[in-house]
């Protein structure tokens, strides 16, 4: 039986460089020395990154599953490494608080638009309640 499948020009050894030099550019220069705690620092900071990485462009995952050549690999491994560069944040920066604040608005607006619904006809009520357990469903069984 004649297989359909177009062999890549993509070799398993270019996949192999291409996801080590990948990981190697990744590294994120706030540990700036060269002594053992900031190399150990540095190779924390995108261990679980590197997992992915190496899991998700795995050669086999590359070449038969995704079958990418080596073109469409290149453009795969610059939007990696823009993405990633661009999802760097400065140190100290207030992430955990502009995340909570981009949660509460929503919520709290629902919590709002419950309590002025209260008197009003069931029917909207239960609208209000649906929209806010489709947001955040341990909150609203709080409210109930």
């Amino acid at each position: 039986m004649p297989s359909n499948r177009v062999l890549s020009d993509l070799h398993p050894t270019e996949v192999l460089d291409g996801v080590a030099q990948l990981s190697e550019r990744l590294r994120i220069a706030l540990f700036p020395g060269e002594d053992a705690i900031s190399i150990e620092a540095r190779n924390n900071a995108t261990h679980l990154f590197n997992i992915c990485l190496r899991s998700q462009l795995a050669v086999k995952k590359v070449l038969s599953a995704d079958r990418l050549n080596k073109k469409a690999f290149e453009w795969l491994i610059g939007e990696i490494e823009s993405k990633f560069k661009r999802a760097i944040v400065n140190p100290g920066e207030s992430v955990g608080c502009i995340a909570s604040q981009s949660l509460g608005e929503p919520v709290t607006q629902m919590t709002l638009n419950t309590f002025h619904f209260a008197g009003v006809s069931a029917k909207k009520g239960t609208k209000v309640q649906a929209q806010c357990v489709a947001v955040c469903p341990v909150y609203c069984s709080v409210l109930q």
